[in-house]
């Protein structure tokens, strides 16, 4: 913690608590690192510290504890925690999160409408979940009062309205018929996506003993979709995902998948949901040591071949023993 704001902190604390000891600033400086520990009193001893010191450190210390951290934002809990569905100007993502800049709030604009959908989720769109017990109270009333000020903001590129989407019916999409086949190929990367994307394996894996464990760097998919989700709905929470996630949006934005490859995937991650109880979960930590403790085997049984062929002695010292029985002559 830097001097500045640990004087910011203590600047609560009584000030008659100061009176009579020395300067704060010195104290405050030792605690940030930029001085070293303060001289010992003289008078008294060389293992004795002052009494106002010792007086001035325990009340720096009680407005430490005491002085509570600056609380999150509502555009900071928004970032963290609603950018990836919602953009992160609050424009929205298609197929994942409605556009919070415009006035069509299909559950209600109002602050206290936003805050009912935040603490309890919306029984129109399944995905957007209770955020009760994922953030403070605090929080939530934070990022509600951000939310209701975006409303009207009407940023660019904004997702359309939904209730508009869902009169006009011009936009909306008609689901393709996957292949889980093609899906699991795609998947593991034996199949590569047209535009070159990078495969899902190198990032996630699935629970199945005939799928190749993958990367641990994003979250088990085993459970994305389940086998009741409509094939539209599907399809759509795939493409929201790979649309909505920062992570994802760089992975893909430059190359992204393709309608039926967003099929393919969909419905392989639904057959791996409804198959995920006749296999057994992933256990690569287990076959890597196996794995690697076979391959050092096999490397020490081969180096023990060239071992016994190795020279014993120095090239010369068979020249060095005829010339010193030539010598010797």
């Amino acid at each position: 913690m830097t001097f500045d704001r640990l004087r910011y902190r203590v600047s609560s604390v009584p000030q008659c608590l100061f009176q009579g000891t020395e300067s704060i600033e010195a104290p405050l400086r030792v605690l940030a690192g930029e001085q070293a520990l303060l001289p010992r009193n003289e008078r008294i001893g060389p293992k004795i510290v002052s009494f106002s010191r010792l007086l001035l450190f325990c009340a720096i210390g009680c407005a430490l504890v005491a002085t509570p951290v600056l609380a999150d934002t509502g555009s900071d809990v928004f970032q963290s925690s609603c950018s990836s569905c919602h953009r992160a100007d609050g424009g929205g993502v298609a197929n994942l999160g409605p556009n919070l800049t415009d006035d069509c709030f299909i559950n209600g604009g109002s602050q206290a409408d936003i805050l009912k959908v935040i603490t309890e989720g919306s029984a129109r769109n399944p995905m957007m979940v209770a955020f009760k017990g994922i953030l403070t109270d605090e929080q939530i009333t934070a990022l509600a009062s951000h939310i209701h000020a975006l409303k009207g903001s009407n940023v660019a590129n904004g997702k359309k309205c939904e209730g508009a989407e869902q009169a006009g019916g011009a936009d909306k999409k008609v689901a393709l018929e996957g292949s889980a086949e093609r899906g699991e190929l795609l998947f593991q990367g034996l199949q590569r996506f047209e535009n070159r994307g990078p495969s899902c394996i190198s990032c996630h894996t699935v629970r199945n003993d005939a799928v190749i464990s993958g990367g641990l760097l994003g979250p088990e998919l085993t459970q994305t979709l389940d086998k009741l989700d409509a094939k539209a709905a599907g399809q759509a929470k795939v493409e929201g995902f790979v649309q909505g996630k920062p992570v994802m949006q760089q992975a893909y934005g430059e190359n992204p998948l393709r309608p039926q490859e967003i099929a393919d995937l969909a419905e392989f991650l639904v057959k791996m949901n409804a198959e995920q109880e006749r296999h057994m979960p992933g256990d690569t930590g287990l076959k890597l040591a196996v794995t690697g403790g076979a391959g050092c085997g096999l490397l020490l049984l081969i180096y023990s071949f060239f071992w016994r062929r190795r020279k014993r002695q120095s090239v010369n010292k068979d020249i060095y023993e005829r010339q010193i029985k030539s010598s010797d002559l």
